[in-house]
This record gives C-alpha cells, structure tokens and sequence, in this order.
C-alpha cells in the first residue's frame, strides 16, 4: 500500500481501515466481505481458485439479492465481443493497447446499474498493474458539474409497439417512454433506427442518484459513461499517477491527456470527486470485492514483454 499523497490536486490520504483482509480458509469469510462492504470497505481475499470465487460470488450476490444481476452480466460476456467468460461468473477484462492505463471509473452507466464488481487474479508479473481503488463522495457538489454520456429516444409521430420497447431495450438501452430527450441535454450523436419514427441521440446528462442495494441508500456513482466522456478526467488521472511514480512511459510519449473519444471538459479536480485511496498490486490467487456504486477502479500501465497480467472480472 502506498502512504503518500495521492496525486497533485488529491491530498486526501489512503486509509488503510478500509481494506478488510479475508482468508478464503476461514469459516466466517462471506460474513466477513458482507460486513466489509455493508460498511463501505473494500475485502481482500486470499488462497482462492477461480472455482472458489465462482461459489463465493453466487452467496455474495445471494447476500445483497443481487442474482439476476449476477446472471444477467455473465451472459452478456461475449455479447460486445470486448470479453470473454472464463468461468461461470468471471470474464476476461477489456483488451488494452501498450501502454494504455485505464482510469478510475464505476463499471457500467446508470441503464445497467452495476452494484457489485470483483476482481480474480491468475498472474500479474508485469512491472506495473497495480490496482487502484478511489471511494467517492456522493455529497460533494462536484456532481453538478459533470455529464454523463447516454442514449436517448426521439420519437416524430406516433407510439411503439410492445415488442419495439423490447427491441429498443435490448438494441440501443433504453427504456422507452421514460428515456425520451430531455430538456438541457446536449446532443452529440443521432443515429437513424430500423424502427419507424424513431431516432436515437447520443447527449450529455446530468449524473442521476442511484439505489445502493449494498448501503441502503441513493448515491451518485462515477460511471464509465461519466469518465470516458470527460477530458479533465483522463487529465486527473495523468496526473495521479505520475505524481505516485506509477505511469510508465513509452518511447513515443503516450498521454492519457489525449482527448480520443472524451468530448468535454468539466473542470473536474480528484480533490473534489474522491475522498481516498488504495493501490495494490493483486497476486495470483487473490480476488478483490467491492461496491461498484461507491468504489471507482482504476489500473496503471506497464511496460510491454515486461510480465504477464491475466485478471478476470465478476459484475451483478
């Protein structure tokens, strides 16, 4: 665990209680992470094979009522092509380029409402990948200023059937009639449906409260579709981690500060966003639990042919 500051506009310090230490061996352990994560804390878990963290994940989304989800996620493993199942719950993470980082953000957008994400390591030899953890402050007013990036519906005339909510639904995640447009939110995308008088636009909203199944309370998440859309966000997060000596340079200069795919900037500050942090670097053996809503994950970059970094994910 890293005791410094964390980042150059993040002072707030990592706070070691909130990483809760769990045998796999030891009688009590589901109690253990449900107490960990009833209590806002991140479970550590160690001795584990992949066939015990598929059994232990099935009593953990029992524990928060969270099977459906839990079924739900592993079988829209493959369905984007970006993953694959390698056991009952877990799936390959997402394919990166050499050098790529991935920033901290919570799995999902509010249409899938991810609640719980674990994290199974087979090997991590590489000379970076640690995994960094970020709690969030639900009640900072940060909130006001950032965007999500979701789908829309535009209806010109007329209603839709039953089966095209359906459709819809599973085509382009919406839900039809409450994801229409909405008054304030900018447009960035439209795209022409197969499905008569409707249009699908891609805007920026403002960030939603959602329900926490694992607290028992509404709160606001940081989304991928929050990150991804933000380039203050990649920003940040350049800066984190050069300032934890943790970003591994290439020789072509790669910078998370590239806009790519990100559209705007909210002036976002990690001060302002999170009140603190874990970094660790997972080890064979070892799965790692945590509330998906008020816990962002993030990973640093490594430096290619330098190791192996094979880490599976669990999503309900």
């Amino acid at each position: 665990m890293d005791k410094a500051a964390d980042g150059l506009s993040f002072s707030a310090p990592a706070e070691f209680d909130k990483l809760v230490r769990v045998s796999f061996n030891c009688w009590n352990q589901k109690d253990q992470i449900v107490d960990a994560l009833r209590n806002d804390k991140v479970a550590l878990v160690s001795g584990v094979s992949i066939d015990q963290a598929d059994a232990l994940m099935l009593r953990l989304a029992d524990e928060f009522e969270l099977k459906d989800e839990l079924e739900l996620q592993a079988g829209f493993a493959s369905l984007k092509g970006h993953r694959s199942k390698l056991s009952k719950w877990f799936m390959t993470a997402n394919q990166r380029r050499h050098y790529q980082c991935l920033p901290p953000h919570c799995e999902g957008n509010s249409f899938t409402n991810i609640q719980m994400a674990a994290f199974y390591c087979y090997e991590n030899t590489t000379d970076g990948g640690e995994t960094i953890l970020l709690n969030v402050d639900h009640a900072s007013p940060v909130w006001a200023n950032l965007r999500e990036r979701v789908q829309r519906g535009v209806l010109s005339g007329g209603s839709l059937t039953a089966g095209e909510i359906a459709r819809v639904k599973m085509q382009y995640n919406l839900k039809l009639p409450e994801d229409v447009l909405r008054d304030g939110e900018e447009i960035i995308e439209e795209m022409a449906t197969a499905i008569p008088n409707l249009k699908v636009v891609e805007v920026l909203s403002r960030p939603q409260k959602t329900y926490s199944k694992i607290l028992g309370q509404e709160l606001n998440a940081f989304w991928s579709s929050i990150e991804n859309a933000d380039v203050d966000s990649a920003r940040e997060y350049e800066k984190f981690l050069r300032h934890k000596k943790l970003f591994k340079e290439s020789e072509s200069g790669f910078s998370l500060a590239t806009p790519w795919m990100r559209v705007w900037s909210s002036g976002l500050k990690y001060s302002e966003l999170f009140k603190s942090s874990l970094t660790y670097k997972l080890k064979a053996g070892e799965l790692i639990v945590l509330n998906n809503q008020s816990w962002a994950h993030a990973v640093n970059n490594w430096s290619p042919e330098s190791g192996v970094r094979k880490t599976a994910v669990a999503l309900a």
